[in-house]
């Protein structure tokens, strides 16, 4: 998470700083390319960082996670392609949809109920406690929004970061689709970064 990453000035200046990096959706992953490409290593710390996002809408929940998806099909397709696997409950909701019956029903139950308890035994060793009886609808409309964004992101080619549309170019590159109204001064000299590139 770019968030939490910690390097060295002098290698930050390396591969161009942070003009080089704002130049891409995922900053974070480009900049560990480019430090490995450098010869330099990448180690992950073993503590948790909170990624504290607030109550989001559901169109903010989709629209976040859709840009998120869009970031992982570009940087490794292949492995993206099986990210529809971790959505269970959609998949198990699916087939009972097309094959309603008893075994659909209580295999969807199942899968459900297994989700819901690995989320709760997740969140206390984290220290979150919540009742169990919220994570079973909680877990399906996770599931199912997912479910939903995950061919998006396939084919979607722009996204909207901070009021500005951009289209998403190769490694993430991102350029500029258009300049809003509004726009902020510093969201005005990025964007004139952009096009000099």
């Amino acid at each position: 998470v770019g968030k939490s990453m910690m390097l060295r000035r002098v290698d930050l200046e390396a591969i161009g700083g942070f003009r080089f990096l704002s130049r891409f959706l995922a900053e974070d992953q480009v900049c560990g390319e480019e430090i490995a490409r450098l010869g330099g290593k990448l180690s992950l710390a073993p503590a948790v960082v909170d990624n504290i996002v607030g109550r989001p809408s559901i169109g903010d929940f989709l629209s976040r996670h859709l840009r998120w998806a869009s970031i992982r099909w570009r940087i490794a397709p292949i492995g993206y392609l099986g990210e529809i696997l971790l959505s269970p409950s959609a998949l198990a909701l699916a087939v009972v949809a097309s094959e309603p019956g008893l075994r659909s029903l209580g295999a969807f139950g199942l899968i459900l109920a297994a989700q819901s308890v690995l989320a709760g035994l997740s969140e206390r060793r984290l220290g979150i406690r919540r009742s169990i009886l919220l994570y079973p609808p909680l877990l399906l409309l996770k599931d199912l929004l997912l479910t939903l964004a995950w061919p998006l992101a396939i084919f979607q080619s722009k996204i909207t970061w901070r009021g500005a549309e951009y289209r998403i170019c190769r490694r993430t590159f991102l350029k500029a689709a258009e300049t809003p109204r509004g726009m902020s001064r510093v969201f005005q000299r990025l964007s004139a970064l952009r096009k000099a590139a």
